[in-house]
């Protein structure tokens, strides 16, 4: 019971523990922030791998256990036997003491006088040896079929442990597939944790060769744009400078048209001067109208010369502003460009920018990852080591285990051996015992062909005289005889309550031992009635020997010298125990005893 409540207080405990783990773990992840795997193998088979090894804890303490109740019952069993040999010896005595008294009978065959009280002093000396024999011999059978009935249960307890062992190296194995199977799974997150490393290298490689790319290519383009407002800006100052030169050409376009009315106005003058020589007036006037003329066409030449320069420069001018313009297009088209290659750098940035973030994450994850798996790989192999270590320490009991079943299977069969020899020299005891009843009664009956014709000798002396005449050494002789036979027959009662007390005791002790056993194993009620029925059985027949042995009559002293014919005992059905489930109980396998030949009927048989 002891053993059982210890059992279940390190089994919640364990329980308990496991849980608070796991609470713990839960509540780290929460704090870390890390994502907790509900449906992972890993921690499944973690989980079934602390409950199996819960499992095999407790079948081990169990086994334990049951190896010191197979050593109890070994000992009580050793104890037994040795009880036995005490019992056999005593009857061997017995006998020899039989033995020497049926010689003091033989020596005492020539005593003629007061034979009829040392015959039935003679019968209930041999009853009683006869009677404590067969007590023994009873005695010894129930403890030989206890004994056997003992080493068949410590052979099926030991049976169970060789197969508890045997699925305990079937779970040793799963575990160690299982491990493998983790260690390989580690192996390949490590290889996955270090590609995802090398991701994170080249792409840090590759953003900052992108980098200094955007960073020469934006330095050029600003170069570039720089040349190019520098340009734009003489070509807009030449185009403010070129829009004067054209005001002025449109005033001196302007002043030409003039010119050339006027011109116009004084060629027709002239062809009617021509007509008008007459008048001096106009004559005169002419004259200045042609220096007015000639100054006016010098002017117009002039003026012509220069347009035609301004005309020459203009047309440079144009060329020049085409040029521009064609300039102002290609820079526009190469700051589109521009601007297209970097919306793309900023695309392909903004890219390898997620996937550095996810690379990020990835690896943060792998981290986390890889720290779970080192985490669950020093568990794992802790757990490794203690299984190691719980199998190593199971092949060390297996191979106990081996040992005290062999040294328990030679001693199973030194006892069946002994136990044999000494059928067969309780046997020959019995044999003997009948060739001595044989042979007392043939001494008594020859006594009694004496007794009666001594019997009649004194009737017809009788007849004659009233008194009968002995010797004084026949008369100190008997007397002497009555007086150690009574002594002897003190001493025996004596012993024979001595031995029932100890038959008592010795009930007694194995009645508390086999109500301990039956109490841890649940099997309590049936077997407390059983040996109560026994003990008082037991009793019963002790106290009616002991009155048989103190009180025999002398009526019934020669229905004691025909052997009494052994019954039939109808074995008992034993009652089938229930097991009653509760929390407390530890779990236990009932198994068949087997049967036992009885040696009352071998015994009987042979007779």
């Amino acid at each position: 019971m002891v053993n059982s409540n210890v059992g279940t207080k390190t089994a919640t405990e364990k329980a308990e523990t496991s849980m608070y783990r796991q609470h713990a773990v839960t509540d780290s992840f929460h704090q870390f922030g890390l994502p907790i795997v509900k449906s992972s193998s890993l921690v499944e088979d973690l989980h079934k791998s602390r409950r199996i090894l819960d499992g095999y804890i407790e079948s081990k303490r169990d086994s334990e256990s049951e190896r010191e109740r197979a050593e109890a019952e070994h000992s009580n069993a050793l104890e037994l036997v040795k009880e036995l040999t005490l019992l056999i010896e005593r009857s061997n005595r017995s006998k020899e003491f039989h033995k020497k008294d049926t010689g003091a009978l033989k020596i005492d065959i020539k005593v003629e006088e007061n034979a009829f009280k040392l015959k039935t002093f003679f019968q209930k000396k041999k009853n009683g040896d006869y009677s404590e024999v067969m007590r023994d011999l009873e005695a010894a059978k129930e403890e030989v079929s206890r004994l056997k009935l003992d080493v068949d249960s410590v052979l099926g307890e030991k049976v169970a442990l060789e197969k508890e062992v045997v699925k305990i190296g079937f779970n040793m194995e799963e575990k160690l597939r299982l491990l493998e199977s983790l260690k390989k799974e580690i192996e390949v997150a490590n290889e996955e944790h270090f590609l995802v490393e090398l991701g994170k290298i080249d792409a840090s490689m590759e953003r900052k060769e992108i980098e200094r790319l955007r960073e020469g290519e934006g330095e050029e383009v600003l170069d570039f744009l720089v040349e190019k407002n520098k340009k734009i800006k003489k070509m807009l100052e030449e185009a403010d400078s070129s829009k004067g030169i054209e005001v002025e050409l449109f005033e001196t376009t302007s002043d030409v048209e003039m010119l050339q009315t006027q011109l116009n106005l004084f060629k027709k003058m002239e062809r009617r001067g021509m007509s008008m020589s007459r008048s001096n007036r106009s004559f005169e006037r002419g004259k200045c109208t042609l220096t007015v003329l000639k100054e006016v066409t010098e002017e117009t030449e002039a003026k012509k010369e220069a347009l035609a320069s301004l005309n020459a420069e203009l047309f440079k001018l144009m060329m020049v502003m085409d040029e521009l313009r064609k300039q102002i297009n290609q820079a526009k088209e190469e700051t589109g460009q521009l601007n297209k290659i970097l919306r793309k750098n900023d695309v392909k940035l903004q890219k390898l920018n997620a996937k550095m973030i996810m690379a990020k994450s990835k690896l943060e994850i792998a981290l986390s990852a890889k720290e779970r798996v080192t985490s669950l790989a020093d568990s794992l192999a802790g757990s490794l080591e203690k299984l190691k270590k719980n199998k190593e320490a199971a092949k060390q009991e297996e191979c106990l285990l081996i040992a005290q079943k062999t040294v328990t299977e030679m001693e199973t069969q030194k006892t069946k051996l002994e136990i044999d020899e000494k059928e067969r020299e309780l046997n020959s005891n019995l044999d003997e015992l009948e060739k001595a009843k044989q042979a007392e009664a043939l001494v008594l009956e020859k006594l009694e062909s004496l007794i009666e014709d001594k019997m009649e000798r004194r009737e017809t002396e009788s007849k004659n005289c009233s008194t009968i005449t002995i010797s004084r050494f026949e008369y100190e002789y008997l007397s002497r005889h009555a007086s150690l036979a009574e002594e002897t027959a003190e001493k025996k009662v004596a012993a024979a309550e001595a031995w029932v007390e100890a038959l008592r005791a010795s009930t007694k002790a194995v009645l508390m031992k086999t109500g301990t056993l039956m109490r841890e194993s649940g099997m309590m009620r049936v077997e407390e009635e059983r040996e109560v029925f026994r003990t008082e059985r037991t009793k019963r027949l002790a106290e009616d020997e002991t009155h048989k042995f103190k009180r025999i009559p002398e009526a019934e002293a020669e229905s004691y010298l025909s052997p009494k014919l052994v019954r039939k005992s109808t074995p008992v059905q034993r009652g089938k125990s229930r097991r009653y489930s509760s929390a407390g109980t530890p779990t236990f396998f009932v198994i068949k005893k087997k049967k036992v030949p009885k040696l009352v009927k071998i015994f009987s048989r042979k007779r």
